[in-house]
């Protein structure tokens, strides 16, 4: 009783020094400078302790708002609203929103579980819990663990060996060590400055605002790095939606979607590896880059090795080893040394300088080709300045303009050489050629212009036989005869040649090889040596320009299908809908926009639809408009419908026929349909239905200088069988739709002139089966929406897709 009373007295005032028992708890403020030993429990609020506070295993610290200068914690620290100056933890620290001004270290067995709270200078060899906490100055020793949400680091964090950092929406203010086998988990959400990493980074949507070397692994997805990153030997990044600024790469960059937004430079141990990869600043890569769609939206300068599908590039410099598939090429590529570049169905618009290619199933067209070795396959070449020292032209190739080589091999190709381009349009082969089953074609021959060296070679063999000579006018296929062809070997030399080539007045072709003769022969022969007037012969017609020309009219004709397919179900109510539509037909992309206002009727149980409609048809890869309209009628029963619609089309149309210009016309089409459908309702909906449409065009005439096309007149008789399956809510309809559609008129037929040959083709029969999916929303009770898509299947000569999306709006 005593002691207890010689407490309460003491509690009122200062005391100098307190032994607190095992088994005392104190209610009442405490205010000490004295060392304090506590071996049992303190509950009390607002105490002051401003000496040594011990808290002894098995003791207990509670309450709120209490002032500490030195804590020794070997038991329970709880409570709230403290504020400490220095903590030891070898024991349980539970409080929250408290405050550690100084220095606190938790050690190997020290457990804190708490939120809100403020530690300085933290040194943690034990285990923190806790959300919503600050550490400023944190170390994390070995096996030190931290867990917790929306933490906050202020100040430098190292986190060492076989130590780990793992939670939610952390902040790290300063900069951040990470160890080796120490590791850093983040859920998702972080905020890095500076980052040196020795271990593993895990997490995602992660935030690196300052430098980061990276020496080990970074990992996750939505990673941003703000400033400049070191990714360094034998380390890796990797993930998914990941954006970079300037990077220097020396290891492993490995991710999808992602975006170097400034500088790259890729080391001779650097590999990156990806799909969706955007590179929008200059690129330096020593290493390797690997990937689908990259975008080299700048300059790349490859010093190693890339290998790429479905990728773009803008000015390139390549010092080793560049391989592309299905790549567009839009700069101009540089090649130093013994450098490679492989491609493959992919397309060059640029310049080609210096260097070894092989080009396969690809077009390469630009103003200049400079090449040490180059290899054509199954591949286009257009250029008007063509230079190499080895060329092989092999299986179906295409080579158009003149060109000049040591060494030329060719194998059932063709060339295309253009006669008004002077010298500089004819093939010199300076050293050696070979060839098989090749052929020379020559554009705009004219008898009156001169003498021109179709081929000029080093070689005794006559190659007429491996090189056939020819000229083209529309479609219309020439030989040539023999007084017309000047076929000289002389002195190791061979010419073939349009003209007198004896009124050259040279007595050794070889001379013909002269850069300065060059000059000469342009700018002075060509208007004072004539060809002879010798008559053509005719041999034929070129099947691949019918081939050619066929086969754009079709897609052409095709085109017409985008407006044969419309439909027009509606709403029972009166609307209007604006509808836009997205299709390929062929590879021939479209849009349409369609205006349309219907008009509901209920007539004796018998509900009708009645509409007019306007649309506007756009290509992408060609140049063909089309606008009209109609009207629309449809009635629905109780167990079937009728539908009706008549459209009218004007077209503006150009086809490009490539090497015979562009053909242009204008003209009408008009289609109507009539479809017969049953209706079964019951947990879904089965409409199958059956509709005939008739289809009208007119003669059209295409023409230009060198060719005239005419599409005779024709009617056009279509069936369709399909059915739609429907599920349907008051405001949701989800339909799969299936369409055979077969056209039982003869094919529409075509005639072809060009002065010299008159040829008839017919057109593919059209027919195909479609499969669709539709959906209708009713967002309010006058707002709906639609979406329908749909693709063709079948047939090898039609290919189709569409999107169509809708809005509609009831009144």
């Amino acid at each position: 009783m005593f002691k207890k009373y010689l407490i309460l007295l003491l509690s009122l005032s200062y005391i100098f020094a307190l032994d607190i028992n095992e088994f005392d708890e104190i209610t009442t403020t405490i205010k000490t400078s004295e060392e304090v030993n506590n071996n049992g429990t303190i509950s009390s609020d607002n105490n002051e302790f401003l000496g040594t506070f011990n808290n002894n295993y098995g003791a207990s610290l509670r309450g709120s708002g209490s002032m500490f200068n030195i804590v020794n914690n070997d038991g329970f620290f709880e409570g709230s609203g403290h504020i400490v100056n220095e903590f030891i933890n070898n024991g349980y620290f539970l409080s929250s929103d408290t405050n550690i001004n100084n220095t606190f270290t938790n050690t190997y067995d020290g457990i804190i579980e708490g939120s809100g709270n403020y530690f300085a200078n933290t040194h943690n060899f034990g285990l923190i819990y806790g959300d919503f906490n600050t550490f400023n100055n944190f170390i994390n020793y070995y096996d030190g663990w931290i867990f917790g949400d929306y933490l906050t680091f202020e100040g430098e964090v190292l986190n060492e060996s076989n130590s780990l950092i793992s939670g939610s929406n952390l902040n790290f203010n300063g900069k951040v060590t990470n160890s080796d086998n120490s590791y850093i988990f983040i859920g998702s959400g972080a905020e890095f400055n500076e980052v040196v990493n020795d271990s593993v980074i895990d997490g995602n949507n992660l935030t690196f605002n300052g430098e980061v070397h990276n020496n080990d692994t970074i990992n996750g997805e939505n990673l941003v790095f703000n400033a400049t990153l070191n990714n360094n030997l034998e380390s890796t990044i990797s993930g998914e939606t990941m954006e970079f600024q300037k990077v220097f790469n020396n290891s492993m960059i490995l991710g999808d979607y992602v975006n170097f937004k400034d500088e790259v430079e890729n080391y001779e141990e650097g590999w990156i590896i990806g799909n969706e990869i955007t590179f929008a600043s200059p690129t330096i890569n020593k290493g390797d880059i690997i990937g689908a769609r990259l975008h080299f939206q700048n300059s790349l300068e490859n010093h190693l090795n890339l290998d790429c599908m479905y990728s773009d590039f803008q000015e390139i410099k390549n010092y080793d080893n560049l391989s592309a598939y299905k790549s567009y090429f839009a700069g101009k590529i540089t090649q130093f040394n013994n450098a490679y570049l492989y491609a493959n169905a992919s397309f060059f618009s640029n310049d080609l300088d210096g260097g070894d290619y092989e080009i396969a199933y690809s077009k390469v067209v630009n103003n200049s080709i400079n090449a040490r070795n180059f290899l054509a396959s199954h591949t286009l070449l257009n250029s008007t300045n063509m230079n190499f020292d080895s060329l092989n032209v092999v299986d179906n190739s295409q080579v158009y303009g003149g060109f000049r080589t040591k060494k030329l091999y060719a194998k059932d190709s063709e060339f295309v050489v253009y006669f008004n381009d002077g010298f500089s349009g004819s093939i010199v082969v300076t050293e050696e050629i070979n060839g098989e089953n090749n052929s020379i074609k020559i554009i705009n021959y004219d008898p009156s212009t001169g003498f021109y060296p179709i081929l000029l070679a080093k070689t005794n063999k006559d190659i007429m036989n491996d090189f056939s000579l020819y000229t083209i006018k529309g479609f219309s296929v020439f030989g040539f005869d023999k007084e017309l062809v000047a076929k000289i070997n002389q002195n190791g030399a061979f010419l073939l040649g349009i003209g007198d080539f004896n009124s050259l007045g040279i007595s050794d072709i070889n001379e013909l090889f002269k850069d300065e003769y060059k000059n000469i022969f342009e700018n002075v022969s060509k208007d004072r040596i004539y060809a002879f007037d010798s008559a053509l012969n005719k041999v034929g017609v070129d099947r691949k320009i019918i081939a050619n020309i066929k086969d754009k009219f079709y897609k052409n004709e095709l085109l017409n299908y985008a407006i044969l397919r419309l439909n027009f179900d509606d709403i029972n109510k009166d609307s209007f809908n604006y509808e836009y539509h997205s299709g390929d037909i062929n590879d021939d992309n479209y849009q349409m926009t369609l205006l349309k206002f219907n008009k509901f009727n209920d007539y004796f149980n018998v509900n009708n639809n009645l509409g007019f409609f306007l649309y506007k048809l756009d290509t992408q890869n060609t140049y063909h408009k089309i606008k009209g309209g109609g009207i629309y009628a449809n009635f629905d029963f109780k167990d079937y419908y009728i539908n009706t619609d008549f459209k009218y089309s004007e077209h503006t149309n150009k086809v490009n026929l490539d090497d015979l210009g562009i053909l242009d016309s204008k003209y009408f089409h008009a289609n109507t349909k009539l479809e017969f459908g049953l209706i079964y309702d019951n947990l879904v909906m089965f409409k199958p239905n059956i509709a005939m449409i008739f289809e009208y065009f007119p003669k059209t005439k295409f023409k230009n200088e060198d060719i005239r096309v005419k599409l005779l007149k024709q009617n056009n008789l279509y069936y369709k069988l399909g059915f739609d399956l429907i599920y349907q809510t008051y405001d949701f309809d989800l339909a799969f739709s299936s369409n055979y559609y077969q056209k039982l008129s003869k094919q529409r037929e075509m005639i072809l002139r060009d002065g010299y040959s008159k040829e008839i083709l017919e057109l593919n029969k059209h027919k195909s089966l479609e499969l669709g999916i539709k959906t209708h929303f009713l967002l309010k009770d006058n707002l709906h929406i639609y979406f329908d898509l749909s693709k063709t299947l079948l047939n090898k000569d039609f290919d189709s897709y569409s999107f169509r999306a809708s809005l509609g709006y009831s009144f």
